[in-house]
């Protein structure tokens, strides 16, 4: 095994040690929120009596009865919010990623390694990406560009730079299979290893993500540039991911 492939399975560990640990939290944090939930639910007219005695007796339980659907309303809207995250790690720790671009960033000293997967992943300060998302405006660079001068779209403006490398991800329970530059040719060993038969059929999907990811772009960009105005630069980092949760927001799609 080279060291560059022992490297990257590292990184792998690393990084399915945290999609491990925010489960394990989170399954907590959805089986409390299910109990909050069916608690409010089964004692919603025990915690309300309906009394029409008088005006006051009716205000007051008309009062007592928003409040009660308001705090189911909140409680339902984070369980369902948390169960979303559960399904996202859950395939995570099936298929971490399966993609990574080196970009060189115009007027940064340092090539900067996007690694691309389904959905995003940050560690626990919440402060460096270990994922971005598919649908992230940094990610179009790995399915629009071949090597050489690449941009990409974020609300904030066109980010220009310059594209090194582009590799893939083969990864199955935590253990990097296989991992190739995407530049190299179909003749690579490797490559038709993981390709197979099925090449075809990864083109035409990696096609389709192509196009639905400058859809994404192009309506995340319309969507977050009002919200964006007057912000510092120092907010482009969580633009990148910020313009595909927007997009998935509005649009549904996942």
């Amino acid at each position: 095994m080279n060291p560059e492939f022992q490297q990257e399975q590292k990184r792998v560990d690393q990084v399915m040690q945290e999609v491990t640990g925010q489960l394990r939290r989170l399954e907590a944090d959805t089986s409390r929120q299910k109990d909050e939930v069916v608690n409010i639910r089964r004692h919603f007219w025990d915690e309300n009596k309906i009394s029409l005695d008088s005006f006051d007796d009716f205000l007051e339980t008309i009062i007592g009865l928003r409040q009660e659907a308001q705090a189911l309303s909140v409680s339902e809207t984070t369980h369902r919010q948390s169960a979303k995250k559960l399904a996202e790690l859950r395939s995570l720790q099936r298929t971490p990623y399966f993609g990574r671009i080196d970009f060189q960033e115009e007027g940064e000293p340092e090539k900067e390694e996007v690694y691309i997967g389904i959905s995003t992943l940050t560690d626990s300060t919440g402060d460096d990406f270990l994922v971005y998302d598919w649908r992230a405006p940094v990610s179009s660079v790995y399915y629009d560009h071949q090597p050489g001068p690449a941009s990409y779209s974020t609300p904030g403006g066109e980010v220009k730079g310059r594209l090194e490398k582009k590799w893939q991800y083969l990864i199955r329970g935590g253990v990097l299979q296989s991992m190739f530059d995407t530049s190299v040719t179909i003749g690579d060993e490797i490559l038709q290893q993981v390709l197979g038969k099925s090449a075809d059929k990864r083109c035409t999907a990696s096609s389709r993500r192509s196009s639905r990811n400058r859809t994404a772009s192009s309506a995340t960009t319309v969507l977050a540039c009002s919200l964006s105005k007057g912000r510092p630069a120092a907010a482009r980092l969580q633009l990148r991911c910020s313009a595909s949760r927007i997009f998935s927001i509005n649009t549904g799609i996942n």
